[in-house]
């Protein structure tokens, strides 16, 4: 049976015809992104593409399979928007669907952005969806959410895609109150040989995950002596908690602030930014970001 990962895989490759410039644009190691159309060719029982060193081409069956699914797709997103429209003629209020990265505390911007559209339009509705960076991207690209909060190093790029940067957020380093160095740090250079604790996005195989360590720790200054991968942030913090090694994360996660580790400040600040389609023309949303900026700029 095939899965989403391994479609959008195909379909990407199929378009770039580079499994490279295909990691890229999915966030992937470039081995993850093989093993998928590996996985595709060996439960069809045929190739889809021809490869060698310098060059990826289309076998007959992948053309087949890519007008095969971007017929699919085409369909969806029309029977999407016809049920979308439906549903918001079905609803008193208008409605803007609004995806955020599940861990994010969205703060009083967002808040005093809605009182203030609420004013000019009354009805005003936001219905929020909360997912992990890479399910939201995907929900965003399937055009599930109209609009998307996330950080930028996250946010998905391309043709049709316009990002707006939000605001600067500080990155910190969480640690338990009774670690053994947490009682005299200057900094997180005193973590520096710590284990580091890393959740695992949903569609993310290890070697993603342990990547993405890599650039933080980099980026960071952090030389971590192993990787402890949990399923989710939830468990993230509760290791954390326990002392069982460290976590990054930025000063507005939601978890963070009720929970008890201790923070420390890094050099890094990641950017909160706003993702939409240029091609759908979002009245309320484009209301609704301009509501936001002014908020962030009072702020």
């Amino acid at each position: 049976m095939l899965n989403e990962n391994n479609i959008r895989c195909f379909l990407s490759v199929a378009e770039t015809l580079n499994f490279t410039k295909t990691a890229k644009q999915l966030y992937m190691s470039q081995q993850s992104v093989s093993q998928h159309i590996a996985r595709m060719e060996e439960r069809l029982g045929f190739p889809l593409f021809i490869r060698s060193r310098s060059h990826v081409a289309l076998t007959t069956e992948g053309e087949a399979f890519r007008a095969f699914f971007q017929d699919v797709s085409a369909r969806y997103q029309k029977l999407l928007e016809e049920q979308r429209a439906a549903y918001s003629d079905s609803c008193a209020a208008p409605v803007l669907v609004m995806g955020s990265q599940n861990w994010i505390d969205l703060g009083p911007a967002f808040a005093a952005a809605r009182r203030a559209l609420r004013q000019e339009v009354p009805e005003f509705e936001i219905r929020s969806v909360r997912q992990n960076p890479n399910v939201l991207r995907t929900a965003f690209l399937r055009r599930e959410v109209q609009v998307a909060v996330m950080y930028d190093h996250s946010a998905p790029r391309g043709r049709g895609i316009e990002v707006t940067p939000l605001i600067d957020v500080p990155v910190v380093l969480l640690a338990s109150p009774d670690y053994p160095t947490a009682g005299r740090p200057r900094g997180v250079e005193d973590f520096c040989g710590e284990p580091l604790i890393l959740e695992r996005f949903d569609g993310e195989s290890e070697e993603d995950t342990r990547q993405r360590a890599e650039r933080q720790c980099g980026e960071v200054g952090l030389r971590p002596s192993r990787l402890i991968i949990v399923p989710d942030r939830d468990t993230a913090f509760t290791e954390a908690d326990m002392g069982q090694g460290v976590v990054l994360t930025t000063s507005i996660c939601r978890i963070m602030r009720s929970g008890n580790l201790r923070q420390y400040p890094t050099p890094i600040r990641e950017q909160l930014v706003w993702v939409c389609h240029t091609d759908e023309k979002n009245e309320l949303a484009f209301r609704y970001l301009e509501k936001l900026l002014a908020a962030f700029r009072g702020a």
